[in-house]
């Protein structure tokens, strides 16, 4: 078979694409930088600025090496800056596919230089990362080939895709940032389970940034909708022994549901981007928690991720009407009414209570708690929130809350509790007819491994 390399493609990506496809582009935090004691879910998420700077697409000098695939001579391959797509000739209706797929790789290449990232491994190497798309079981690839990044035995990252799969944009970016991240070190992974969530955290949020929009970019978020008081590092191997485990999607796809948080982090709360990255480009030697804890600062990082949890809890009200709705939907599709839990307890007013969460339903570190009050007629709650000290393993504590009330219309305004100590807070509270007021209960310590619980007294009162 002849070997098409093709280093100028004159060709123009789908609409979908954020830059023309011979355009290589740098994606900067949407929001302005937050005042770190600010609650800035109300935000308004706009279209990224991009520079971008035109450029043909150049020879790298890099060779073509032959790995799980076999002899290059078998397909036909396709190149430009560091990747080569190869694909089996006898399925020529890839050939009209390819550029896109190439001007989405040359996109996040340009990209991971304004992010901090060096050259790939392989292109260090002399060589081309190959990007096998293929039709499982029906050509020649092997059999074993995916959707993802997988490495050679002798160690070097190839990315394969399915076909159907390569052209999707949301996929493409989320495997190619998997290959940017094949090229850093962040070797803590190899020993800390709590340190893993990231690999697809962040590659899912790197796809979101980058979706433009797109309705199904955020499929994953009903996870961690469903399952708030677990830390941000939950997997089912690294959770307590009675933890459920029996929902492989429910569970497993948690890490990756975990980049709705990275995604308002940057994209609503104004961190840059490249403390994100930066758990990779900085070879980051702690859990990417601490690392995140580190450059953002514990007081904003905490403030950010309890006007998560709110904006979470009220059914994702930084993300697009579709983008809510789509979560939901796929959440309802693979998880039962049991196994769905976004509120701890669900009040009814006029209410005069006191409530602590069970040792089961306490917030872990970096995790969060949210009570609804359903009110009905006008009402002004007194809503205070006493924590325990320490956490069940002896840990220092710290919660921060939040108050959102969701009118008849959906509007919602977000209040900030003001706290006096590490873990005591009070508010007041006017609400009118026929709305819905969540209490966020959000865990926030210099914790960043493990699964401690953080008990605490949130008494609500009608006056």
């Amino acid at each position: 078979m002849i070997v098409t390399l093709v280093n100028t493609m004159e060709v123009r990506a789908p609409a979908l694409l954020i830059a023309a496809a011979l355009a290589t582009s740098c994606a900067t935090s949407s929001a302005p930088d937050a005042d770190p004691t600010s609650s800035p879910i109300t935000a308004q998420i706009v279209e990224p600025p991009r520079t971008t700077t035109s450029a043909a697409p150049t020879d790298p000098g890099l060779e073509l090496r032959a790995d799980v695939a076999g002899d290059p001579s078998a397909y036909d391959i396709a190149t430009r800056g560091s990747f080569a797509v190869w694909w089996d000739p006898a399925f020529p209706e890839t050939a009209a596919t390819v550029p896109v797929l190439l001007a989405l790789l040359a996109e996040v290449e340009a990209d991971a230089q304004c992010l901090g990232f060096g050259e790939l491994g392989t292109a260090e190497a002399g060589q081309y990362l190959n990007v096998y798309v293929h039709h499982p079981g029906d050509d020649r690839f092997p059999d074993f080939l995916g959707n993802g990044l997988g490495y050679s035995d002798e160690g070097i990252p190839y990315l394969a895709m399915p076909f159907g799969a390569h052209d999707d944009p949301n996929n493409v970016r989320h495997e190619a940032y998997h290959a940017l991240q094949s090229s850093s070190e962040y070797a803590v992974v190899d020993d800390d389970l709590d340190a893993q969530w990231i690999i697809e955290a962040s590659a899912e949020w790197y796809q979101q940034v980058w979706s433009d929009g797109d309705p199904r970019a955020f499929v994953t978020a009903g996870s961690v909708y469903a399952t708030p008081q677990y830390s941000l590092w939950h997997l089912p191997e690294s959770g307590r022994p009675d933890d459920p485990i029996d929902n492989d999607w429910l569970y497993g796809v948690r890490q990756y549901g975990a980049g709705t948080f990275l995604y308002y982090l940057t994209e609503v709360a104004g961190v840059d981007r490249s403390a994100v990255a930066g758990v990779y480009t900085a070879n980051a030697d702690v859990s990417a928690q601490e690392f995140l804890y580190d450059a953002t600062g514990g007081e904003r990082l905490g403030a950010a991720f309890a006007d998560w949890a709110a904006g979470t809890a009220v059914g994702f009200d930084y993300l697009t009407d579709e983008q809510a709705t789509i979560a939901m939907d796929e959440l309802a599709a693979f998880a039962g009414p049991d196994e769905i839990r976004p509120h701890v307890l669900t009040l009814s007013d006029p209410i005069s209570e006191s409530f602590s969460p069970s040792p089961e339903d306490a917030p872990r570190a970096w995790g969060y708690n949210s009570i609804v009050i359903e009110n009905i007629s006008a009402t002004t709650y007194s809503i205070r929130l006493d924590g325990d000290p320490t956490g069940s393993a002896g840990g220092a504590s710290r919660l921060v809350a939040r108050v959102a009330i969701k009118d008849a219309a959906g509007d919602v305004q977000y209040l900030e509790v003001p706290m006096s100590t590490a873990t005591t807070g009070e508010l007041t509270v006017a609400a009118a007819d026929d709305t819905e007021i969540y209490v966020i209960v959000a865990a926030v310590p210099a914790t960043f491994g493990g699964t401690e619980g953080y008990d605490y007294e949130l008494t609500v009162a009608a006056l």
